[in-house]
């Protein structure tokens, strides 16, 4: 073998010695092939003619064509599957993974002739721990089994080609170990023949199927340093004097170019990436996406470019490049600073609340407590968690207690809906989630939105409460503070979530999948945050491609519609709410709720929209049901007025107790309604429900849409009201006992908060994967439960934020003037708080077996707002 040491020594002291922009390499000669000679290189700002391009490539892919020889070191002393693997998987797929070196910039040109040159020199560089060359083509996504099935998405390995960093006369080892060493979980012999690649199934002999002819090259040799001392010097590097690049992740999609070919050319003997397959199952285009790692001195449009020019025979074209690299990741920009140091300042003023609060306690100066401090002590964090976690472990006549567990249930399964539908768009087998859709049970996920219905059903109940009790026991209704408090309730945790997802939710997410979080949804979110905080995005939402919104999401926080929907029935309420103080027969609130039943029926009738919220795959029918019927307020008010009724017949038997008192036939009769009403609504439509093209999916008729359209929410809130007026009167049994149990109340307290954060969570968690997953029932449970642990966290966190302390100051700030509470009064509150609002419990005088006296005349004028003014707690949001 030729000692090539002298020529490494020359070559180390041309790299200390001349100016990168000052040479210019030698004309390649093919027939050299002794030692490590670096060629191919150019110079920036040079060019090298196209057809010396192509005779160095082609040099160096018949290079990459030898076998490993024996006498070279690899892993376990055998480099030949590795390298054998890694060189056919860059000439397997080179030319739908890498530019066309003759058609991009000089420096990229540079720099993928230098990853073809370390490919040849691998064995020799892996001594020296530089496996650079390795990595970037180990990281390319590669498709595998399941293809039928739709896994189709090959995400590569993200940080692997990200931690790719060869610096200009570097030695970039990436703290790798020598070649030998001894790693833990290594198999000591690994197979020699490398497990199949790109479905590619090398002969026995080991030969790389579309180079085949090109395998009679010599085999490049390196005599390896005798001398310890000299193996331990820096050994050769895969980067020239002018090579300085970074690993840049590359996300492609295909889609049709819509020309007829005559001849379609025959398929590849391998499927890359599985384009044998594409016209044969037209879906599996629209699912595919694969990853590649080149050099970050290529552009996008250079790898777009040639991959046309490969697509173009088979009537495909890329359809998008998203291209990342280590520095443009988590970029701080002003909106970026902003929200740190708004939040930072934030948890400052906790950190200082919280100070003073174990202070005063420790201290025993409680007097401090009754002064201006006390505005600041709402903010304690200690106070906070004190009262979200408290349990009530005493049951009381003015607290619906099973409220709580409906509540946390009913967003746990908002949860879990959104986890399968956004989940399925990184799943591995999609078109086994296809066929999921259509099994019977699988209606509990697909009509996941009839826990919208059961918020509404809440608010409507606890509202008609609050207003009634406050006529019976005041004589007066506030105006004034019956909005205020809404607004108080509801903005401020709004306007946190908004704030936190526009400013610093970026610097959260990354993965392959991450430039749409930024460019898409957050672009969106900046622009349109205003229709969270004004409470009409349902309104909006018809209008945005009007507006001028494309290529970007519609607002910050989408779910936020129900908050608007929820708003503006709240708003008309006290005309609907008031009269029945009056007017026993209830004829006003009985038209409204049967309007509730007319207008999404009619509506569903004349414009042949959907009944429901189905899953068919009609992006425009979908649209129409939208913003025709799911987000119009008179189209979702039935549930809200039932949950009207409801409200007044507890405030009702509160008032005459005899009205609670059921029979057995009636309790039988009552529940045996409610659970065929609420199976009938969950599991009616299953045959018209499941994902499919509209062709597949049997159509409903006008009659049955008609009837299932106008009735299906209202009956469903019905049957839920039910289950409330049950539980509360006695009737529940082991069904209250579940409810009522006092560890949903901290869960209760936080489902407002944990509805605004799921969501985005759940976005920054999508856009953040880096592995395709399996769908399955069992693993969507799991996402979910993990999903949940994560948003509670992030709820107790805004709880603590904008919720618990606001609530707080508007009791301190409306409030009615009376004597001062003593501090030990006060802290003795602080320690076992009552939680009024939070344990869904209203003000109402205490029952008694006798009626109360006829109320007095009512009067509409401006008063304080006591400290327990009403509930409306219940109003959680949650969204479909």
């Amino acid at each position: 073998m030729v000692d090539s040491r002298p020529l490494w020594l020359a070559l180390w002291l041309a790299l200390l010695y001349h100016s990168p922009q000052g040479t210019r390499a030698a004309p390649v000669d093919p027939q050299n092939q002794g030692g490590l000679v670096w060629r191919g290189q150019v110079t920036p700002g040079h060019d090298l003619p196209r057809e010396q391009v192509l005779q160095e490539v082609t040099r160096l892919q018949r290079l990459l064509q030898q076998e490993p020889g024996d006498e070279s070191l690899g892993w376990s002393g055998d480099p030949g599957p590795w390298v054998t693997w890694t060189r056919r998987s860059l000439l397997s797929l080179t030319r739908l993974y890498l530019p066309d070196p003759t058609k991009v910039n000089p420096q990229c040109r540079r720099d993928l002739l230098t990853l073809y040159q370390a490919l040849v020199d691998l064995p020799q560089l892996a001594q020296h721990g530089i496996l650079w060359p390795a990595k970037l083509v180990d990281s390319w996504g590669k498709f595998t089994d399941g293809v039928l099935v739709g896994n189709t998405k090959a995400l590569g390995f993200f940080s692997e080609c990200l931690d790719v960093d060869v610096h200009r006369g570097s030695m970039p080892r990436h703290g790798l170990p020598h070649p030998g060493a001894q790693l833990p979980g290594r198999v000591d012999d690994p197979p020699r023949r490398p497990p199949s690649l790109h479905h590619q199934h090398p002969d026995p002999r080991g030969r790389a199927g579309p180079m085949e002819s090109l395998r009679n090259v010599p085999v490049l040799e390196e005599e390896l340093p005798d001398d310890p001392k000299e193996e331990s010097r820096p050994g050769p590097d895969s980067s020239s004097p002018q090579s300085s690049f970074q690993g840049q992740y590359c996300l492609l999609t295909y889609h049709s170019r819509g020309d007829n070919h005559t001849e379609a050319p025959p398929p590849p003997p391998v499927r890359v990436p599985a384009m044998s397959l594409l016209h044969q199952q037209p879906l599996l285009l629209h699912l595919l996406a694969y990853a590649t790692c080149m050099p970050s001195t290529c552009t996008h449009l250079e790898l777009k470019e040639s991959v046309d020019a490969e697509l173009a025979q088979r009537d495909l074209q890329v359809g998008s490049v998203a291209c990342q690299t280590r520095q443009e990741r988590h970029a701080l920009g002003a909106t970026e600073i902003c929200g740190v140091v708004v939040l930072t300042l934030v948890g400052v003023v906790l950190l200082v609340a919280t100070l003073v609060d174990v202070w005063s306690r420790a201290t025993g100066r409680l007097a401090l407590r009754e002064g201006d401090l006390r505005f600041l002590l709402v903010f304690s964090v200690t106070r906070n968690l004190t009262k979200i976690f408290h349990l009530e472990t005493r049951r009381s006549s003015q607290v619906i207690s099973c409220l709580h567990g409906i509540r946390f249930l009913s967003i746990s399964w908002v949860v879990l809906g959104h986890q399968y539908a956004y989940s399925a768009t990184v799943a591995q087998n999609p078109l086994d989630a296809l066929q999921v859709t259509k099994r019977v049970g699988f209606q509990i996920i697909a009509n996941g939105d009839l826990s919208v219905d059961t918020f509404f059903l809440m608010s409507g109940l606890l509202v008609t409460l609050g207003v009634m009790t406050q006529v019976t026991k005041r004589g007066s209704f506030n105006v004034a503070l019956y909005y205020t408090h809404r607004v108080i309730r509801l903005l401020p945790p709004i306007a946190t979530t908004v704030f936190a997802v526009a400013t610093v939710s970026g610097l959260l997410v990354e993965g392959p999948v991450a430039p749409p979080y930024t460019t898409y949804y957050l672009k969106g979110c900046r622009h349109s945050w205003w229709m969270d905080v004004t409470f009409i995005s349902n309104l909006v939402f018809p209008y945005i491609s009007q507006m001028g919104k494309k290529d970007e999401g519609a607002t910050c926080l989408p779910h936020c519609w129900y908050t608007s929907v929820d708003m503006q029935l709240y708003l008309v309420m006290p005309l609907l709410i008031l009269p029945l103080y009056f007017w026993p027969r209830k004829v006003l609130l009985g038209v409204w709720t049967l309007a509730s039943l007319i207008i999404p029926s009619v509506i569903v009738g004349v414009y042949h929209t959907w009944p429901s919220s189905l899953l068919v795959q009609d992006p425009e029918a979908m649209l129409e049901y939208n913003h025709k019927v799911y987000l119009m307020p008179w189209c979702r008010a039935g549930p809200y007025l039932v949950g009207v009724w409801a409200g007044y017949i507890i405030h009702r038997a509160r008032e005459s107790p005899t009205l609670s008192r059921l029979q057995p036939g009636q309790v039988v009769f009552g529940w045996t309604s409610a659970v065929g009403v609420a199976l009938a609504v969950l599991f009616g439509i299953v045959r018209y429900n499941f994902a499919g093209l509209p062709s597949q999916v049997a159509h409903m008729s006008l009659v049955e849409a008609v009837v299932y359209g106008g009735l299906h929410r209202a009956a469903w809130g019905a049957a839920v009201a039910w289950v409330v007026l049950a539980c509360h009167w006695g009737y529940g049994g082991p069904i209250d006992w579940f409810l009522s149990y006092p560890l949903w109340q901290p869960l209760s307290r936080l489902t407002y908060s944990i509805y605004l954060t799921s969501l985005p969570i759940q976005f920054m968690l999508l856009y953040s994967t880096t592995r395709t997953t399996y769908f399955s029932h069992i693993i969507k449970v799991e996402e979910t439960c993990g999903v949940l642990f994560i948003v509670f966290l992030a709820s107790v966190l805004l709880s603590l934020v904008s919720e618990s302390p606001i609530l707080a100051l508007e009791k301190l700030v409306l409030q009615p003037s009376k004597t001062p509470v003593k501090a030990e009064e006060q802290l003795k509150e602080d320690v076992s708080p009552t939680v009024e609002r939070e344990d869904v419990k209203v003000d109402l005088q205490d029952a008694k077996d006798d009626p109360p006296p006829p109320p007095p005349p009512l009067t509409l004028r401006v008063v304080r707002l006591s400290t327990t003014w009403w509930n409306d707690e219940g109003l959680d949001p949650t969204v479909d």
